[in-house]
């Protein structure tokens, strides 16, 4: 890219380094395109430096960048899919833009940025304490108010934040300056943040022949963990142990394992931990049978590294010895194939000497029991080789991992997709066996729900800079958010399977109260929700009790608190919740 140096140079928003997601997917599965642009301003001219923060439709950050005094960027190595950027600049200049990539490269996104002095520019940064909410102080502001998720988290004078959220899950933070007249500013764009997974403890790391198994305490919440050899990332493994297999012998290696959050971004690696492997075993020459009465005398040359050999009669252990030399008692008549392994100092067996026979190794795993649930995991069980020491699990002919548990999970895979499993076992120096028959699952297909907000008229033109939120079916987990810009169109489409859900939306005094959806086996396209200020009012109900009534109703999404009245008089404000519990009942006297 020409221009990158001066293109990607420190930010003034706090001197940030420029960040960049690796996108799974854009190895794995397909090509990725370029996205660039130009800042402009409201008069229609070139703004710049401007700072551009990148989200995909899982809210990953995927780049964070400062543009030259020109305004112009160019964002590399963009997957196909939804995306979100916020773009600020000097003066309270901000805007978000949503685009698609799909199959090309774009040229054209160019945002318009309006100046609004009272409205905070917010940038977050992940930390393994905590998402830091980070901004410059508005003109005329004594106070800040910081919201997770849309709801009130925490005020401060200063011009940072804190949040120590647990890690395994992505939060939607926005800030509203108090002015020193007690007016709110504008409330700031959208960012993004969590808490990185910490490192794993305990991990362990145990050498046998050119073999290194390492454990570690599992960690809550991780979907997965990357084990790296002397800095380089050797595999990912959703379990909290790892064979690494066919190393070189004699030879020190440092391990260190990060844990995988749900967006697959690693913590921070724990401390190296070395381990070295063993010296091989050489395998024994010159083997010779001599028969006797009864008997086999058997002789052979030193082999390297070996303080003792085992004698295979048949493949049958049958004895062992600190020599050169063994008798070993046969069936007179009888044809035996023998082979001799040397023993080092661990207890490890080297390689058998040549002989006319083959090592046999174990059969695959039965009884495979793969399970899923409604959404993007699966479980795969099996039932226990008796002999093998681990097992190889293979997903669309590729290795997963391997195990020495009879179980495996597999978290947020990708959305309708066959997966097809098959396992092997292994012998304790490695080596596989056939393969199990193959098991096929396939992951839900994912929808998406769009339609227009209507104001009392039945208008969607008058309907802009409302609000949608999308809840789960019993409405009380938010899933997404929609900030309706013009002409009242609304879209979700971040993993909508066939369920039930709930819409709220408000804006300009009016809302819904909630609409319920149903979601069956097709996009929704068409749907029509109308605004009124009969839905800005919740629903109540009473639910009678002995000398007590029980008051609930419904929640408002952009309800902060709520007053409660008993015959027209106001007898408590409520915070966060939904019912309330009357005591001062007199049986059969009506109350309102």
């Amino acid at each position: 890219m020409k221009g990158m140096k001066s293109i990607l140079k420190p930010s003034f928003w706090g001197r940030f380094p420029i960040t960049v997601a690796v996108l799974w997917g854009t190895c794995v599965y397909g090509q990725a395109y370029s996205i660039s642009g130009r800042a402009f301003n409201e008069a229609g001219k070139k703004i710049g430096p401007v700072r551009i923060v990148l989200y995909d439709l899982d809210k990953r950050k995927v780049i964070e960048m400062e543009t030259p005094a020109s305004g112009k960027f160019k964002l590399k190595n963009i997957p196909d899919g939804n995306y979100t950027m916020n773009v600020y600049g000097e003066g309270g200049y901000g805007a978000t833009k949503n685009f698609a990539v799909s199959g090309s490269n774009i040229s054209d996104v160019n945002p318009a940025l309006n100046p609004d002095l009272d409205q905070v520019q917010v940038s977050v940064k992940n930390m393994e304490n905590g998402a830091k909410c980070n901004w410059k102080k508005t003109p005329n502001a004594v106070e800040f108010i910081i919201y997770r998720d849309n709801n009130e988290v925490g005020r401060t004078s200063e011009t940072f934040y804190l949040d120590a959220v647990d890690p395994g899950q992505t939060f939607a933070y926005n800030v509203t300056a108090v002015n020193s007249d007690q007016s709110l500013g504008t409330r700031s764009i959208t960012e993004y943040g969590k808490t990185l997974m910490p490192m794993p403890e305990n991990v362990t790391a145990e050498a046998k022949k050119n073999i290194v198994k390492l454990s570690w305490d599992a960690v809550k919440n991780a979907s997965a963990y990357n084990v790296y050899r002397d800095g380089e990332l050797v595999n990912s493994t959703s379990e909290n142990s790892f064979a690494d297999f066919k190393l070189k012998y004699g030879t020190k290696f440092a391990y260190t394992v990060a844990t995988l959050d749900h967006q697959s971004e690693p913590g921070s690696k724990s401390a190296n931990i070395f381990v070295t492997t063993h010296l091989e075993i050489a395998k024994p020459k010159g083997l010779k049978a001599e028969s006797g009465e009864n008997q086999v005398m058997l002789n052979w040359k030193v082999a390297k590294n070996s303080v003792k050999y085992y004698v295979y009669q048949n493949s049958i252990l049958v004895d062992s010895t600190n020599g050169l030399s063994a008798k070993v008692k046969t069936e007179a008549g009888t044809e035996n194939c023998f082979s001799v392994a040397g023993v080092d100092q661990y207890g490890s067996v080297g390689p058998k000497s040549d002989a006319a026979c083959d090592k046999s190794v174990f059969s695959a795993p039965d009884s495979i029991v793969v399970s899923f649930d409604k959404r993007n995991n699966h479980s795969i069980k099996w039932s226990e080789v008796e002999g093998a020491s681990s097992y190889n699990l293979y997903t669309n002919g590729k290795l997963q991992t391997n195990t020495e548990k009879l179980e495996i999970s597999l978290k947020s895979l990708r959305w309708e997709t066959d997966y097809t499993y098959y396992l092997t076992s292994l012998t304790d120096d490695g080596k596989e066996g056939p393969k199990s028959s193959d098991y096929t699952v396939r992951t839900p297909k994912i929808y998406i729900i769009e339609g227009l907000l209507l104001d009392e008229t039945g208008d969607e033109k008058n309907v802009d800079q409302a609000k949608v939120f999308l809840y789960d079916s019993i409405g009380t987990t938010l899933l997404e958010e929609f900030v309706v810009a013009r002409n009242g169109k609304f879209r979700f489409e971040k993993e909508i399977i066939a369920d039930y859900y709930i819409i709220r939306a408000y804006g300009n005094g009016n809302g819904n109260g909630g609409d319920r959806v149903q979601v069956i086996n097709k996009n929704i396209t068409n749907l029509r929700i109308n605004l009124s200020t009969e839905g800005l009012r919740p629903k109540v109900w009473v639910e009678r009790g002995v000398e007590q009534l029980t008051v609930h109703w419904s929640d408002v999404p952009q309800g902060k608190s709520y007053n409660v009245y008993k015959n027209d008089r106001l007898i408590q404000n409520l915070v966060g919740d939904t019912s309330y519990v009357d005591l001062e009942v007199a049986p059969g006297v009506p109350t309102k």
